[in-house]
């Protein structure tokens, strides 16, 4: 496209007749070594904005292949996720909150049974201890010290604050057991780990304490099967929430890989992203940068063509009075010619004006002669009077021609002058641009190489996005398994 604004240099006649005088011989070699000069410079510019443009085109394919890389990554992300993975998401954090509230409370029913394992050991401690005097010493003891307060007092007390402590302890920790069993169910559903919970519910429901006083006595070994009972049922519960507490936690640390993967498959779109915006703002800047060049190429061309037409018009002015001023000169050295000549035969008229005077002393005849003679040389100094005023007026002329001539000098010598300021700043601007478009270069190869790196790093995406894929599915074939 550059080639088209660039015309084709003629050579002037005037230009090869010059070429010819010896004076103009040495500005017009330099000025042809600087139009070659920049013609070479010219297409070597344009053979490196061809190379750029043929580059940047295959940037621009590049980049529009890894634009449907990425569409077609984020489709197949999109397919590869399940449809209920936000419902998934939201009843697995359900699942953690409830595994944290059973967790505390197995924790207090922990404590809770430590204290009364303790309390039951020293009970059962003060019961075989005082069993055999406790029914024979009792009233005896109530009859002579009613006030005082004996061991077996004491051991009743306890055992009948102990009752009535179990009690409450039941009443209080079976909503608690049948609210458990309903969330184990739950997640053991979830987790694709039945559990029975309407069978714990039943055996939970069927612990009923029975607690009998009869006469200020109880009935302890009833009290401590159903106390081992519960014992027994406490750690069932325990054994089977441990198993789902480490169920969940596998499931939510499948769930966290998947969403670390999933973030990071984001994270490299996102940059992916920005990478290819990057690239369109910088192809953006090198169009702009390249009909910038463009345009200043074709406004040194214009200009150049401009300097040559002036160049040309003062060169022909030049000629034309250099021939003006030999054709003066030529006729000057004949005018001088002339006079000379003039002036030999005024001599020699006087020389025979002064023989005819020593004729006339003789005769008079040679008086009237004489007197024509001298009317002829009056006549001839008349003439010769008229001949210096136009050799005057011939010197006058030569003088403004030569005047014309030197500032036709002048003026060729400024436009010299300004033809070498002018190529001074071409060969600048061409410089600059020159350095300009070497860097231009070296940033797209940079771009290339980065370009280069982001598709392995795409093809890397590629593995891990099929192995995630991989992953996923022997996730989701068990939970479809459980749906189905």
């Amino acid at each position: 496209m550059m080639c088209e604004v660039m015309p084709t240099i003629s050579e002037d006649t005037a230009l090869s007749q010059r070429g010819s005088q010896s004076s103009a011989s040495d500005p017009d070699s330099h000025f042809e070594q600087l139009m070659v000069n920049m013609l070479d410079e010219r297409d070597r510019l344009l053979d490196t904005l061809r190379e750029t443009q043929e580059s940047l085109g295959l940037s621009q394919q590049h980049l529009e292949d890894v634009i449907y890389d990425r569409d077609s990554l984020q489709r197949q992300l999109s397919s590869a996720l399940p449809q209920e993975f936000a419902a998934l998401t939201k009843e697995l954090n359900v699942c953690r909150e409830n595994l944290l509230e059973k967790e505390e409370e197995i924790s207090e029913l922990k404590a809770e049974r430590n204290n009364t394992r303790l309390l039951l050991e020293h009970l059962e401690c003060l019961v075989s201890r005082h069993e055999r005097s406790l029914r024979m010493t009792v009233v005896k003891r109530q009859a002579q010290s009613p006030s005082g307060v004996s061991s077996e007092v004491e051991v009743l007390k306890a055992l009948k604050s102990l009752f009535e402590h179990h009690k409450a302890l039941d009443e209080k920790v079976r909503p608690y057991i049948r609210d458990g069993v309903y969330r184990i169910s739950l997640v053991s559903w979830f987790g694709s780990a039945p559990c029975d919970g309407d069978a714990l519910s039943g055996v939970y429901d069927s612990v009923e304490p029975d607690w009998r006083l009869s006469n200020g006595s109880m009935e302890s070994a009833h009290e401590a099967s159903q106390v081992v009972e519960l014992q027994d049922l406490l750690e069932k519960q325990n054994y089977e929430l441990a198993q789902m507490k480490e169920r969940m936690s596998s499931l939510s640390s499948r769930v966290s890989e998947v969403e670390q993967e999933l973030d990071t498959a984001r994270k490299d779109l996102i940059k992916t992203e920005e990478m290819s915006t990057k690239y369109q703002r910088d192809i953006k800047e090198a169009m702009c940068q390249k009909e910038d060049m463009e345009e200043r190429i074709v406004t040194l061309e214009k200009r150049y063509l401009s300097a040559q037409r002036e160049s040309t018009s003062l060169h022909d002015i030049s000629d034309k009075l250099e021939n003006e001023l030999a054709n003066k000169e030529a006729f000057l050295r004949q005018m001088e010619d002339k006079n000379r000549q003039l002036l030999e035969r005024l001599e020699l008229a006087e020389q025979k004006l002064q023989q005819t005077m020593r004729k006339a002393e003789t005769l008079p005849e040679v008086e009237a002669e004489l007197a024509q003679r001298i009317a002829a040389l009056t006549k001839a100094e008349e003439r010769h009077g008229s001949i210096e005023e136009r050799m005057r007026h011939l010197e006058g002329q030569l003088e403004e021609k030569h005047q014309e001539l030197l500032r036709a000098r002048q003026r060729e010598k400024m436009n010299e002058e300004h033809n070498k300021r002018l190529s001074d700043t071409v060969d600048r601007l061409l410089t600059e641009s020159n350095e300009r478009l070497q860097l231009h270069l070296k940033e797209r190869m940079a771009a290339l190489e980065e370009k280069t790196h982001l598709a392995d790093e795409i093809d890397k995406l590629r593995s891990e996005l099929d192995q995630f894929r991989l992953r996923t599915g022997s996730l989701t074939e068990p939970t479809l398994s459980r749906y189905g």
